[in-house]
């Protein structure tokens, strides 16, 4: 990758996170009644939402589920929270438990507004001078394959070699694509960070034509959604099936 590296998407990790904290006076000091009443509070928003979604779908709302999954979408958020924001910030938490419920002081919201939104400035100059060099691509790599090579969130399945072919299988239904294979013809693997691709989410891919050949490359991300893996290959041709 040389424009949507894995740097850039740590840094793209780090944006967001001021865009829906609200500030609260009690969350300037630690309190674990405080805390507690929070955590019931946004369970029951949960519960409620979900109770819509199954009236609905005329299916049986089911709480356990409910609280487990929302359960585990706080334990994530607090986890990304510890990777993401400077030590600085996470410093001046006084429980951040009560931020990942969304709730912060005003000068805690106030300086990680500060740091996100540097990020986002970072992230996107990096996007508009990849998106420079895609509109010059479109003049000379094929119509059809840009079209198509649209498989973020799509999770990979399986991949196979042939004699002249490397093709990769998707998982059907994910992402945004009809696509299930990408077939790549009389290719050369020029990176590839992990043995094999399976379970591999795609994230971003960056085409390139190079020496009469497209040069595809791609950022995948691990099942634990942390970590990120690149993927280079050179080829003739690039079909879809």
């Amino acid at each position: 990758m040389k424009y949507l590296t894995k740097e850039w998407y740590g840094l793209l990790q780090k944006t967001g996170f001021h865009i829906l904290l609200v500030e609260e006076k009690d969350a300037e000091i630690f309190s674990e009644d405080y805390f507690q009443r929070l955590y019931k509070q946004k369970l029951e928003e949960f519960y409620n939402i979900f109770r819509e979604v199954a009236l609905l779908q005329q299916i049986e709302f089911d709480q356990d589920q409910t609280s487990k999954q929302f359960e585990d979408t706080f334990i994530f958020n607090l986890e990304q929270i510890k990777r993401c924001l400077s030590q600085e910030i996470l410093n001046k938490i006084p429980d951040i438990r009560v931020f990942a419920l969304n709730k912060a002081s005003k000068e805690v919201i106030k300086e990680v507004t500060q740091f996100c939104e540097e990020n986002e400035t970072l992230v996107e100059s990096v996007r508009r001078k990849y998106q420079a060099y895609y509109k010059k691509a479109l003049t000379v790599i094929d119509n059809n394959i840009i079209k198509n090579i649209n498989f973020h969130d799509c999770v990979v399945k399986e991949t196979r070699q042939t004699e002249d072919s490397f093709i990769i299988t998707f998982v059907y239904p994910s992402g945004y694509t009809d696509v299930q294979e990408l077939h790549l013809k009389n290719y050369k693997i020029l990176k590839q960070e992990l043995p094999i691709l399976e379970n591999l989410c795609w994230l971003y891919e960056e085409i390139y034509w190079v020496d009469n050949k497209y040069e595809l490359h791609v950022l995948f991300i691990q099942s634990d959604n942390i970590n990120t893996v690149e993927f280079t290959v050179s080829a003739e041709n690039i079909s879809f099936v």
